[in-house]
């Protein structure tokens, strides 16, 4: 029996380091029960995944909808690390531990709520962040430190293959893979390419890998910007309606003077970088923002017809040395990478630790902390008003739907 998650209930139920250059904390387990049951799943109510940090750790919950509820509570959440990450696929979620309790989670939902099926447990000290997956039955994982990428069998929940990118690192660095996306058979993972922790080379890189053979096809670069790959998931890559792959490049988060951030993309059928497309967000003048600028995207979620919603950091409302636990610095912003426009939505902004975003429909979820509190903000970009608030105990860490 597993004992590395503990579930919440009425009776007895009892980052920060993410992003890799952004959130540091330190992170607690807490123990409890497994359920490996295989039962056959059920359609269910529970259409939106989201977890909440209080203390040292990560509340994950599900809920059914915004209607005829107020606030959100942790009654029936199960208990993460601090800095846990959530994924969904159809209707399972994944959690990721992934600082010093390398572990992965499988829940799939039912009677509206969770139940825990099985647990993984990856490579201490690899740092695990990401989960791209291929179809019902196989996901990849990218190993930070190991410079590795798992091949995860869900449906088992065990380790298949392992692709090694230690080839493919620069001189007197570590590859670093983060965040991918697959497009005709081709699995795109980006690479940091790291001289130590926290500081990338320069330049934006990856690697392309057949994902019938799982072997790389080759490694890709291009000199527009650096740093491809915040290590948490972000948002990105992403891929629009005309099939081509967008990167969000975070330069050094402003921590390095002179490395570029913003956006890259790779064209549909190709597999190199677009030489001839480079948006960079810091050179745009943000209205009605400290500053007028920002100096990189934070997460952010694709809406179609080339808009990204997102959180822009502004380095005019941060402290002297950045403060990301009370830095109300992370601005709600729409983006068109067509135009190569950025604009401040009518939104206050929120701490770099609180910032997820999701798209429901025609809507957008933004869960972040306002004068109005820690919650989950349901907003319609067509009249760009909120149209539902949903108070969290917690601050929101990160939200998903759960889509077919």
């Amino acid at each position: 029996m597993n004992t590395s998650v503990k579930r919440k209930s009425m009776k007895t139920k009892s980052i920060l380091f993410t992003a890799g250059v952004l959130f540091l904390s330190s992170v607690m387990f807490v123990s409890c029960k497994d359920d490996d049951n295989d039962t056959p799943v059920t359609a269910d109510a529970a259409n939106y995944a989201y977890s909440v940090i209080v203390g040292d750790n990560s509340y994950v919950s599900v809920f059914d909808n915004f209607d005829d509820i107020s606030s959100l509570n942790n009654a029936n959440a199960f208990v993460h690390a601090k800095s846990a990450l959530i994924y969904t696929y159809k209707d399972y979620l994944y959690v990721q531990e992934f600082e010093s309790n390398e572990k992965l989670f499988q829940y799939r939902k039912k009677d509206g709520d969770l139940e825990l099926v099985k647990t993984l447990s990856l490579p201490a000290q690899s740092f695990p962040v990401g989960l791209t997956f291929k179809d019902d039955r196989t996901a990849y994982l990218p190993l930070v430190y190991a410079g590795q990428i798992l091949v995860i069998n869900t449906e088992e929940l065990i380790i298949t293959a392992t692709i090694d990118l230690s080839p493919y690192a620069l001189e007197n660095c570590y590859p670093a893979p983060g965040a991918a996306i697959i497009r005709d058979g081709k699995l795109f993972v980006v690479l940091s390419q790291f001289i130590t922790v926290n500081y990338p080379s320069p330049g934006a890189y990856a690697v392309v890998i057949d994902t019938e053979t799982n072997q790389v096809i080759k490694a890709i670069n291009t000199q527009l910007s650096d740093n491809t790959a915040a290590f948490e998931p972000s948002g990105d890559p992403f891929m629009d309606e005309k099939g081509d792959i967008y990167f969000c490049s975070v330069g050094a988060v402003g921590y390095i003077p002179g490395y570029r951030e913003g956006f890259l993309r790779i064209k549909k059928g190709e597999t190199e970088f677009d030489e001839s497309y480079y948006f960079p967000i810091a050179d745009k003048t943000l209205a009605d923002v400290p500053g007028n600028v920002a100096n990189y995207i934070y997460q952010k979620v694709y809406a179609g017809n080339g808009k990204v919603y997102g959180y822009a950091n502004i380095p005019g409302a941060a402290s002297e040395i950045p403060d990301y636990v009370n830095d109300r610095s992370m601005q709600p912003v729409i983006i068109d990478l067509y135009a190569k426009t950025i604009e401040r939505l009518n939104l206050e902004p929120t701490v770099g630790w609180s910032s997820c975003i999701a798209k429901t429909g025609d809507r957008l979820i933004w869960g972040m902390v306002s004068s109005q509190g820690a919650g989950l903000y349901l907003y319609n970009p067509a009249t760009r008003a909120t149209d539902k608030f949903l108070s969290t105990t917690g601050t929101p860490y990160r939200l998903f739907e759960f889509k077919d």
